[in-house]
């Protein structure tokens, strides 16, 4: 497709939450303010809605979240797929894609990652920060706290007394086991078992529970009390905290290899929501010790310690220090401002939104080294430690941040030049700027 002066672009969330909207609107802004127009609806649109929409609208290019190509998106209609979590990339994303699409990423490809196999552009899109928040931001007179963290941190583990009972159908067990057999075949991922699912459930007056609440309830059974120790075992005992060496397909495969054979033959639905189970515990476990062991290192050199983000609350050593939840970039970047010491922790590098937001403003930022930072994307790649910001390593976390708490001066520079960095070449306007010349080399 040859070049244009002017592009219509269709961008969409992959859901409605607040992180995924926030991720695209500033690229919106700046996509308009480049000439083009840049639809950005209210709200998620599913699978089954965005072809027709793009045909009425007249949409150039389909710019999706987390999301492969439509199957029946028309050919005349280009597509953005930007997949910032891995586990959203389609199994079949090659067979997908057409020569002038563009496939891009936050981290770089692992081997075992799902591919495009040369069939269109594939490369890297960073994070980015709008340049009017950054202009808005008015940095507080004085530092109050020593140490704060914004996230979310996992609950405590619990684990079941027992197993969960399947839901009441309501109908005879002759229809039910029908059913379970139709979620259990390959008829039922096809858009006519689908349709005729959604029929079989209205039909019953809601009645029929739907595929999703009895795989659910199936899986619940399932996970019993010793099946999710030994899963929770794993992660904890596969993986180096504050390392950034972070594998989560060899994880999801040691729980396979562990769990499984402790399990009855599971139909295939129920292994594919088991898989999903996998991967969850395989990202929120290392997450949670990560932030455990950073907050508790802190703890032995301060007490003047701010948590942020759902569940810190439900952890006794936690709870005195949790300050309640913060929505939207203005009350994020009032604890950044009033913190000498921002915490993170990364499972691996990448440039995560609040890491970009803190340094954007020019505040100060204390992550942990990754075995990754130098791979495209890493942090290494587009800032230095020391210089952008503050680096530790699981044996050096208090050292390392009692130095930073007392160097004001040191501290201030440094987020003086990780703003400037950040103004040079990680706005939206660079982000939009680069997808525009990427559609017009197809």
């Amino acid at each position: 497709m040859g070049a244009v002066s002017s592009m219509r672009f269709l961008v969409t969330p992959n859901t409605d939450e607040y992180m995924d909207r926030n991720s695209l609107w500033g690229l919106v802004r700046a996509l308009r303010a480049a000439g083009h127009e840049a639809l950005f609806p209210t709200r998620a649109i599913d699978g089954f809605e965005i072809s027709p929409i793009c045909r009425q609208l007249r949409i150039d290019v389909l710019f999706q979240l987390n999301r492969g190509r439509p199957y029946d998106l028309p050919k005349t209609i280009r597509h953005v797929a930007w997949f910032q979590d891995q586990p959203s990339i389609p199994l079949d994303v090659a067979d997908r894609v057409q020569s002038s699409d563009l496939v891009y990423r936050v981290v770089p490809r692992k081997d075992y990652d799902p591919d495009v196999k040369g069939r269109c552009f594939e490369g890297y899109l960073l994070l980015a920060m709008d340049e009017t928040m950054i202009d808005a931001y008015v940095p507080p007179t004085q530092k109050s706290v020593d140490f704060s963290f914004c996230g979310t941190m996992l609950p405590p583990l619990n684990y079941p007394a027992s197993p969960a009972a399947l839901p009441r159908a309501g109908w005879k067990r002759a229809i039910l086991s029908l059913y379970l057999r139709y979620l259990a075949s390959p008829f039922a991922k096809t858009k006519v078992g689908i349709a005729l699912g959604k029929i079989a459930r209205e039909a019953s007056g809601g009645r029929l529970p739907s595929p999703e609440t009895l795989v659910s309830a199936r899986l619940s059974r399932l996970l019993t009390a010793p099946i999710l120790r030994a899963i929770v075992n794993v992660a904890e005992l596969n993986n180096d905290p504050l390392t950034g060496d972070w594998n989560p397909d060899f994880l999801v495969q040691k729980m396979r290899e562990i769990v499984s054979p402790q399990l009855p033959a599971l139909s295939p639905d129920l292994t594919t929501a088991l898989d999903t189970v996998y991967a969850a515990y395989a990202l929120e476990v290392p997450r949670l010790i990560e932030r455990f062991i950073l907050v508790e290192n802190m703890l032995h050199i301060t007490d003047s310690v701010e948590l942020y983000g759902v569940n810190w609350n439900l952890h006794p050593m936690l709870a005195p220090y949790h300050k309640g939840i913060v929505t939207g970039p203005q009350a994020l970047f009032g604890v950044y401002g009033r913190s000498r010491v921002n915490g993170t922790t990364t499972l691996r590098s990448i440039l995560h939104r609040r890491t970009l937001e803190c340094m954007g403003i020019g505040e100060f930022i204390f992550l942990n080294a990754s075995v990754s930072d130098n791979d495209p994307g890493g942090m290494r790649t587009y800032f230095e430690p020391g210089v952008h910001y503050g680096e530790y390593r699981p044996n050096n976390v208090q050292e390392e941040a009692l130095r930073w708490i007392r160097d004001d001066d040191r501290r201030r520079k440094v987020g003086q030049c990780a703003g400037a960095a950040v103004r040079e070449k990680h706005l939206w306007r660079h982000r939009a700027e680069q997808i525009v010349a990427d559609l017009r080399k197809m």
